[in-house]
């Protein structure tokens, strides 16, 4: 329901209620359904049911505030998890209690949504709001301490991330090259598989030669979590050979460098 004046936010739930109620620390933590698996199933069925019920929840005018923008996001992402028979705060809980204690994993679930949180923390501080406190009191603390964790990490070195990130690339080339697309994907970060497997599915015969052209990366920055990397090849452009140069982004999840895009 929305008004000219206020922004009032997605329909109530009983379980929006609930939330809620988490939140202000007036009930106990009990969740409406499970915590998502780490498995590409789940993440397959919370990805259909987010964009079912994406209809159904209201998005926030252009000009809300941070904190009103963060809160539809979140509700919208709850609507979504619960559709797919899955509570979205304590997956958060669990995802950052398994970094926490070193129990790491692959896919969409666990590694997204460390990514999207963290972003979203991030914004949330840059605008100087505190939108941890949409999360019942346990999963706010359970980031907290998860984004400590990362922060006080030591940054690496040049050549210490050129070290981790040269032999994935070259498996990254390797796999496509092979025609692999759904293993080159898991060299992605999460949320930018669907559009490369529909990039990379449109243009099969062109993998080979997407590869070849990118054997050869240049290192030109490293900072924490991020690295910058480039590729150089000769183009005709309207007659005239040019040299082009294509940029690589990777980013460092959980201890492992995913290529963010290139």
């Amino acid at each position: 329901m929305q008004s000219r004046g206020k922004w009032l936010g997605p329909p109530l739930t009983a379980c929006t209620v609930l939330a809620a109620l988490l939140v202000l620390g007036l009930t106990s933590v009990a969740w409406c359904e499970p915590p998502a698996p780490y498995s590409e199933e789940a993440a397959e069925a919370i990805r259909t049911a987010m964009e079912q019920v994406r209809s159904s929840i209201p998005p926030p005018p252009q000009d809300v505030s941070v904190m009103d923008q963060t809160r539809a996001t979140l509700e919208w992402f709850r609507a979504g998890y619960r559709a797919a028979g899955y509570d979205f705060d304590a997956t958060i809980l669990k995802v950052h209690e398994d970094y926490l204690h070193q129990r790491l994993a692959e896919g969409e679930i666990f590694m997204g949504n460390l990514m999207v949180i963290g972003m979203m923390v991030k914004d949330c501080e840059t605008a100087r709001v505190d939108c941890l406190s949409l999360f019942p009191p346990n999963v706010a603390q359970s980031i907290r301490r998860a984004m400590a964790l990362r922060s006080a990490a030591t940054p690496p070195s040049a050549k210490e991330a050129d070290d981790e990130i040269r032999p994935r690339w070259q498996e990254f080339l390797q796999v496509l090259l092979s025609g692999q697309i759904e293993v080159a994907l898991t060299y992605f970060v999460p949320q930018q598989r669907a559009r490369y497997r529909e990039l990379f599915g449109a243009i099969p015969a062109q993998l080979s030669a997407i590869a070849a052209n990118l054997a050869t990366i240049g290192f030109i920055s490293v900072d924490h979590n991020q690295a910058k990397y480039r590729a150089r090849r000769m183009e005709t452009i309207q007659g005239n050979v040019q040299e082009i140069t294509y940029y690589i982004y990777f980013q460092k999840i959980a201890g492992t460098w995913f290529i963010e895009s290139f």
